[in-house]
């Protein structure tokens, strides 16, 4: 069986990978889907373990493991062998074996994960919902807590609503939590991203805030949402995992070592929350504190069929012919034929940066606006009146990997616009003029799922 539980954290600050990694093994069927079946005549008889699906992968003495990835609009597959980095006891560098068994599967797909980036150092900091994108094929989203663009009408009610809604049954969602480095409310680019700290470098640039236990500059994993009876009262709970699988945890109320509350709330229900006091990286709080500790939510939507259809498209953009500002009406559009009222998601990506070491210096997002005028007019051709308030249906730029957005659509026989924007800079405006380097390609990816 695979548990959370196995997932600790070595010397690599990738915690928000690991992190992600320990909220997708909640979900057996999507971790296994993260190593590929193989053909039948590869199967070794009487070789595999009981619980895990027919053509699962199988340690074999070859040592050679295939870890698939979303990448770019497609599904990747990695190969990779068990040679794992070891220090000089013997003992894996980065993520580690639990203390009791040899379950290596976290170590392979934090190689593959490395490969897939170009090297271990590459992976160092990150997102998790990001993480959680490479691993599910799902939409990444955030919830910002706190920073100057927080959402300000976010309030702890609101956001509990969402993490609710997010178990709808037509869809799965992974949901991860964040802080940020203590002083720095404003970390957005992969290189200097959550999760650079690791637990045997010392606190690396993370620190115990307010001595809680909640580590600053660090991801952690949200496992279960609860509401128990408490003193005559409703509490909303929230189950919170550490990738290092030991050392820091929550001091607050209700941590493990809370004796008084716990034994006011009845066996039954511990049982059902699944609660222990052991040194496991794993806790419950009241969703206040949460909300009062962490800084952003991170969230992967997993859009599937029958309850979800997708759409991609990738395009590119050649030098300074499709810059930024008055000219937006050349960037890449793509246009949506709505027959029926839905809810859409939009999200428009590029390649990561990683493998190359660089930062994002523009930001990305989608434009969407409806179309006006006569259809026959306006279907399949290009529109140039592109950035006008009163078509605009929605726009978001974020200085990421992807950004996406959730509209609701009406039925029309005209078609929605989707413009690809850019902006350079962080904060600036919309429409700031800016020209890419000449005899440069960049490449884009458009993803969309309309409810069925």
């Amino acid at each position: 069986m695979i548990f959370f539980f196995f997932i600790f954290q070595g010397i690599l600050g990738d915690c928000y990978y690991l992190g992600a990694l320990s909220v997708v093994s909640t979900h057996q069927t999507m971790l296994f889907d993260l190593f590929p079946d193989i053909d039948a005549d590869l199967v070794v008889q009487n070789n595999s373990v009981a619980g895990t699906p027919t053509g699962e992968q199988q340690a074999n003495a070859e040592g050679l493991y295939a870890v698939r990835f979303w990448r770019e609009g497609q599904w990747r597959i990695v190969i990779v062998d068990d040679l794992i980095p070891c220090n000089s006891s013997g003992r894996p560098c980065f993520a580690q074996l639990p203390e009791h068994g040899c379950e290596i599967w976290v170590l392979i797909a934090e190689k593959a994960f490395a490969k897939l980036n170009g090297s271990y150092e590459s992976i160092v900091a990150g997102q998790e919902n990001e993480a959680l994108a490479d691993i599910t094929g799902g939409l990444p989203q955030d919830y910002k807590l706190r920073g100057i663009d927080a959402d300000s009408d976010l309030s702890e009610t609101v956001l509990w609503n969402k993490l609710i809604a997010h178990s709808d049954a037509n869809e799965i969602n992974l949901v991860c939590a964040s802080t940020f480095q203590d002083g720095n409310e404003k970390a957005k680019n992969e290189d200097d991203q959550i999760g650079s700290g690791t637990p045997s470098i010392g606190k690396g640039m993370e620190c115990n805030r307010n001595n809680c236990g909640i580590m600053s500059g660090h991801a952690y994993g949200i496992v279960d949402l609860k509401e128990i009876r408490f003193n005559e009262q409703v509490l909303k709970m929230i189950k919170i995992r550490n990738p290092w699988g030991k050392g820091e945890e929550w001091n607050g109320a209700f941590c493990d070592s809370d004796v008084n509350r716990w034994n006011q709330i009845d066996q039954t229900i511990q049982t059902e929350m699944g609660f222990c006091n052991d040194d496991d990286g794993a806790w419950w709080m009241t969703f206040y504190d949460f909300y009062k500790h962490y800084d952003v939510v991170n969230v992967c939507r997993i859009l599937r069929q029958p309850h979800w259809t997708g759409h991609h498209a990738t395009g590119e953009w050649f030098g300074d012919l499709l810059p930024g500002g008055q000219t937006s009406y050349r960037n890449s559009q793509y246009q949506l034929m709505v027959h029926e009222d839905s809810t859409v998601f939009i999200n428009v990506g590029r390649p990561s940066s990683r493998a190359r070491n660089e930062k994002y210096m523009f930001g990305i997002g989608p434009l969407v606006e409806y179309c006006s005028g006569p259809a026959p007019a306006r279907c399949g051709k290009r529109m140039y009146d592109v950035g006008l308030t009163k078509h605009r249906q929605a726009a978001k730029l974020e200085v990421d990997r992807e950004c996406c957005v959730e509209i609701q659509v009406k039925k029309s026989d005209r078609p929605y616009l989707i413009v690809c924007a850019f902006v350079f800079g962080l904060y600036c405006c919309c429409y700031y003029n800016y020209c890419f380097p000449h005899n440069v390609v960049w490449d884009v990816c458009v993803i969309v799922f309309d409810r069925v």
